[in-house]
């Protein structure tokens, strides 16, 4: 049976606390909510490229200097969601 997103949210984190605690392993879920900058998107989606700068596509450095910052938090401020978007 397929859990509500609200639920899937709730239960990932608890299931992050119960093997964060014990183990000393941050779980984190990590939310990626707009394009990113590839060739991918470069060559498919153009006029969404044209306007990267005003509105909507996401550095990948931007994406790791966030990643990096969640992985070296300390231990007594982890955070479990982190969400990135333009």
């Amino acid at each position: 049976k397929r859990l509500p997103r609200y639920s899937r949210s709730r239960h990932d984190a608890a299931a992050g606390r119960r093997l964060s605690r014990p183990t000393n392993v941050h779980v984190a879920h990590v939310i990626i909510d707009d394009a990113v900058d590839t060739e991918f998107v470069r060559s498919t989606f153009p006029e969404k490229y044209a306007i990267k700068s005003i509105d909507g596509i996401l550095s990948p450095d931007h994406i790791v200097e966030n990643c990096w910052h969640l992985h070296t938090q300390p231990r007594d401020a982890w955070t479990f969601e982190l969400d990135t978007h333009p």
